[in-house]
């Protein structure tokens, strides 16, 4: 945090700033926050997948219980890797319909493989 007499002197410094160069500085700050939290955006969410399902289960009831907010608790979930509703039906779809389509006649271990990487690939759009 700065001191009263830096603060001063940082306004100061742009208040004597063009309206050109006043323009860049104001978009650079902007570029610079958004870059923060884009990257503990990205953090957070790397931790929340790097949790067991309990533990992840846990962290969102915290949001729902002791913090009063069901909606921070349900992006909890879904930022941990769970999937519900539209996200669950893609992943079973493209799991039987990617399997069928390449191993109609083969054996049960190759429909599992290519149903398990069928889902792994629509978990990963999901997780971007």
């Amino acid at each position: 945090m700065l001191k009263d007499d830096e603060l001063d002197e940082l306004a100061r410094a742009v208040a004597a700033l063009d309206d050109k160069d006043a323009g860049r500085l104001e978009g650079a700050v902007l570029e610079l926050r958004h870059r923060r939290r884009a990257e503990a955006e990205a953090a957070h969410t790397a931790k929340l997948l790097a949790l067991s399902d309990e533990d992840a289960f846990l962290a969102a009831m915290a949001e729902f219980n002791f913090l009063g907010r069901p909606s921070a608790g349900l992006k909890t979930l879904r930022d941990a890797g769970f999937v519900r509703g539209k996200g669950l039906k893609a992943l079973y779809r493209a799991g039987w319909n990617d399997a069928l389509n390449r191993y109609p006649n083969d054996g049960d271990a190759e429909y599992k493989q290519a149903r398990d990487n069928a889902i792994e690939s629509v978990l990963m759009l999901e997780r971007v």
